[in-house]
């Protein structure tokens, strides 16, 4: 029979009910004896908690006030469905221009921001109200750290989510100096994915950022046809925090502020 500090070393970060699930099937122990396990090992230092009901495994000799855990496996078991998404994405798949200390998950749940280790973990809605059920995991993979299976959005997907909500991206020198680190993309899955999404704004975005990038990534006019049968009716604005002026990109139908067209990043940058 297993003992709890195999069930540690195996679950590096870990759930209060993937714990109890453990010693259940160890055998018919009560409520109150499994609670009463989790208070001795945190005691012991043997885990640490990272908020309510998620904790880590502490190794041996080390110091559980002290001993670093991985954030994207906070991220990735902060809930049942967390999916790491947006610059959290970007930082995985070792495209972000710049490290941030937060880390983003898409979650149906509502949970409040908490931070570990001083980092900060966050959880955000799908994208898109057509995204529900088997479609909220259209386009992610899973991957494994330290054992352990987690979510997260491919480098396609990833790709359009910050365009879609560039607040949850950086600014837009942090976006496209992000992507501008991509050598290789499905174009196929980033225009399905988009359609899927059914936002005009957000299709006239990834048209102009891949127009952007076509040359030397090789796209061509006739892949990114697809796209223009969702495009706005009317002039929208890349930024909605500046509907004034700019660059009118008129196969796209959107209005992109004169510093981000000429790529001017000494100029002051804009959050959607």
């Amino acid at each position: 029979m297993k003992n709890v500090l195999d069930f540690l070393t195996q679950n590096p970060v870990f759930t209060r009910e993937a714990l109890v699930n453990f010693l259940a099937n160890q055998g018919s122990i009560s409520p109150n004896t499994q609670k009463a396990i989790l208070q001795y090992h945190l005691k012991q230092g043997h885990i640490a908690r990272i908020k309510r009901g998620l904790f880590a495994a502490i190794p041996p000799g080390s110091n559980p006030n002290t001993h670093p855990v991985d954030p994207y496996l906070i991220a990735g078991k902060a809930t049942s469905d967390a999916i790491l998404s947006y610059h959290t994405a970007l930082e995985y798949h070792g495209l972000a221009y710049t490290v941030f200390s937060n880390f983003t998950f898409c979650s149906r749940m509502r949970l409040q921001p908490f931070t570990f280790q001083g980092h900060i973990f966050e959880a955000a809605p799908f994208p898109g109200t057509p995204m529900r059920n088997e479609s909220e995991l259209f386009a992610t993979e899973t991957v494994k750290r330290q054992g352990l299976a987690i979510k997260i959005t491919t480098l396609e997907r990833t790709f359009v989510d910050v365009l879609d909500q560039p607040n949850r991206g950086g600014d837009w020198e942090e976006i496209y100096r992000s992507i501008q680190s991509i050598t290789v993309m499905n174009l196929d899955l980033i225009i399905e994915y988009t359609l899927r999404l059914e936002k005009a704004t957000t299709t006239a975005k990834v048209g102009y950022f891949l127009e952007k990038l076509g040359k030397r990534l090789g796209i061509t006019e006739r892949q990114l046809q697809p796209l223009k049968k969702q495009l706005p009716k009317k002039p929208h604005y890349l930024s909605r925090n500046q509907r004034k002026g700019g660059a009118f990109i008129k196969q796209w139908n959107l209005i992109v502020p004169e510093h981000i067209a000429e790529e001017q990043w000494d100029e002051p940058t804009y959050d959607d």
